[in-house]
Parts: structure tokens; C-alpha cells; sequence
């Protein structure tokens, strides 16, 4: 993977990846190492994160669908288009892509690219995360979580991954990884 993101910056100075699986897939985990590889090989990479996690919806507003669905036996879609905001990914891949490095200006508002009310697990499920993306030469973008497959999303991004697992490995690392916070 790592020489195919070198391979790309030789005749592209943004390289968009994406990490799709499975809840517990080892997304994240894929993401920090091969970030912390490209460093490695040339800290002149710049390697900024989309986690996808950022685009769920405010936790209670997805608790109080979730008991809507189920009292009212409605079949419940895709996750994506219910308790996630997927075209803020969209908008962010098709911007920070046009625009990167083709501002001219000095002024330091165009050097970057913020994003606002995104998901905080950290902060309750509130959404009032905001993440700076900054215009870099040479920059990687790991985009990692559910959906970067998607054809409407992965027309915007470079090397696209997916992790796969067996159902009862992944189903065992989702109960450790949350029961400190979700009851059984």
C-alpha cells in the first residue's frame, strides 16, 4: 500500500485513501500504522485523518430513532442514510481535492479546510467536534470507516481498502470494545 501512495505522488501531490470493513475490523488500527509508515519513509508526507465516525448523527437523536423504529415495526435502512451525515464526507472529498494547492492567496483562511459539528464519542455523542484539514504539499488523506466504498464517495478517493473478518471474531472485539459504555 505504502508504495502505491508513493508511486501516486509522483504524478499527484494529494493522495486520497480509504478504509472500509466491518465494525471492529481494524480500520483505525490499519489507518495509525500505515500513517505512522508514510511518516517513517518521508517526513515530508503530511498525513491528516477523516475518521467517518465524525458523521454519525448526536447519539440521543439516533437512540430516540432506534426506539421510533422498533415501537413502530418500521424496517430500518441503511445506517448511513439514517444516523449519518454522509454528504459532509462528500463535500469534504470533492473540496479538499479541487482545492487543494490551487489557492494563490497569502491569506491563512485558504490554507485550510474546517469542518464543523462533526460526532465527539469523547464528548458524549454530542456533535460539537470541529477538525482543521490543512492544504500541504505532498499530503495523504487516510480516510477511515464504514462507506468509503460507496461509488458516490470512492470516484473521489485513490486506493480504496476493505478489511474483511469472520462474523464471531468481529462480534467478540464489538462487545469488548464498547462495554465499558453500553450495557449487554
Amino acid at each position: 500500500i505504502s508504495q502505491k501512495i508513493l508511486s501516486l505522488f509522483e504524478k499527484q501531490d494529494l493522495v486520497i485513501i480509504g478504509i472500509d470493513g466491518p465494525t471492529a475490523s481494524g480500520k483505525t488500527i490499519l489507518a495509525n500504522n500505515l500513517g505512522s509508515l508514510l511518516k517513517e519513509i518521508d517526513p515530508k508526507i503530511d498525513v491528516q485523518y477523516f475518521r467517518l465516525d465524525w458523521l454519525l448523527k448526536d447519539r440521543k437523536y439516533r437512540l430516540n430513532d432506534l426506539e421510533r423504529i422498533k415501537s413502530n415495526e418500521i424496517k430500518f435502512k441503511l445506517e448511513g442514510e439514517e444516523h449519518m451525515n454522509l454528504d459532509v464526507f462528500k463535500d469534504f472529498l470533492v473540496k479538499f481535492k479541487i482545492n487543494h494547492f490551487t489557492k494563490e492567496s497569502s491569506k491563512e483562511s485558504d490554507k485550510h479546510y474546517e469542518i464543523f459539528n462533526l460526532y465527539s464519542r469523547e464528548e458524549g455523542g454530542k456533535c460539537n467536534l470541529s477538525v482543521n484539514f490543512k492544504y500541504k504539499p505532498k499530503s495523504v488523506i487516510i480516510c477511515e470507516g464504514h462507506y468509503t466504498s460507496r461509488p458516490e464517495l470512492a470516484i473521489n478517493i485513490d486506493i480504496n481498502i476493505c478489511l474483511l473478518g469472520s462474523k464471531n471474531v468481529l462480534l467478540n472485539r464489538k462487545i469488548e470494545r464498547v462495554k465499558e459504555y453500553r450495557s449487554p
